[in-house]
């Protein structure tokens, strides 16, 4: 098992030999028990027995069987009663317990602290949003009083002629202006990289390429971008959510959490695919 799974014994001092893998050297959270008597941790034994073959690490018998600790025998009940704590205790994690729970709990650490990141991202987009409406609204209303002193100036008979000019080049100007800015903001491909290069091949194995899409252009989507198409992709991706395919990545789930946040906050589809979007993050309690 990798080290930041590995759970730590409470009192290391306490622990028999017996009870260590001899090859790791830690105390096994998933057991495998030769015939030979011997105890390693399942993920060890298999490695060895595929490049050493079916022979025991300590004692080189031959074993063409082992098997898992059998509830009820005596060594599995002097193992349960090794008290650990979590293998992300250095990072924060208060958890401890038998270590018949260990694996169960650093599934579920591991994805919390996968989660949280990923919701931290999100939250650092959308504020990123905010920032950008904010700056466009702020262009609008110079856009707006830029044309009004340009209509209030044409009432103004005596200096019609000399306004007009130079309010007919102030607003070219600030026109230009706000493009250059929402283009730096949306469309500067010279520091951004290429995300979409015309195919809408996105699924499982790409889904956080297909969130960092949809969220650099949360509210402008490109024209040469079809919508439906890029929900289809959703939509798949989904579907491969909720068959839990063995070989779907590792952190589909909360990959797919993004996504579907990502998509409900932009403005690329239509009410009824919105429609659809939502009932998915409903059916998954991620609404909210």
């Amino acid at each position: 098992m990798s080290n930041h799974q590995t759970p730590v014994p409470l009192k290391p001092d306490d622990v028999s030999a017996h009870l260590t893998c001899a090859i790791c050297m830690n105390v096994p959270a998933e057991p495998s028990l030769t015939p030979c008597q011997h105890l390693f941790c399942k993920e060890c034994l298999s490695m060895h027995r595929q490049t050493a073959g079916p022979f025991c690490p300590s004692c080189r018998t031959h074993n063409a069987n082992v098997t898992a600790l059998q509830s009820g025998s005596l060594i599995y009940r002097v193992w349960s009663e090794i008290n650990v704590k979590c293998g992300n205790h250095d990072r924060g994690c208060p958890w401890t317990g038998s270590i018949v729970d260990a694996i169960t709990h650093m599934h579920s650490c591991a994805l919390v602290d996968r989660s949280k990141k990923l919701l931290e991202e999100i939250a650092a987009l959308k504020q990123q949003l905010e920032s950008l409406r904010s700056g466009r609204e702020s262009l609008r209303q110079q856009l707006d009083a830029a044309k009004q002193e340009l209509a209030t100036s044409r009432t103004n008979e005596s200096n019609l002629s000399k306004t007009n000019k130079n309010l007919e080049l102030k607003l070219e100007a600030s026109k230009a202006s706000a493009k250059a800015q929402l283009a730096a903001v949306y469309h500067d491909n010279d520091v951004l990289p290429k995300l979409f290069v015309g195919n809408y091949g996105y699924n499982r194995h790409s889904v956080v390429k297909l969130s960092q899409l949809i969220s650099r252009y949360l509210e402008n989507k490109p024209n040469n971008i079809d919508s439906n198409r890029i929900f289809n992709c959703v939509s798949q991706c989904y579907k491969d959510l909720e068959r839990n395919y063995n070989d779907n990545p590792e952190f589909y789930y909360v990959d797919m959490r993004m996504l579907l946040a990502t998509c409900d906050a932009s403005t690329w589809f239509s009410n009824q695919q919105r429609s659809r979007i939502s009932q998915w993050m409903s059916e998954q309690n991620w609404s909210g």
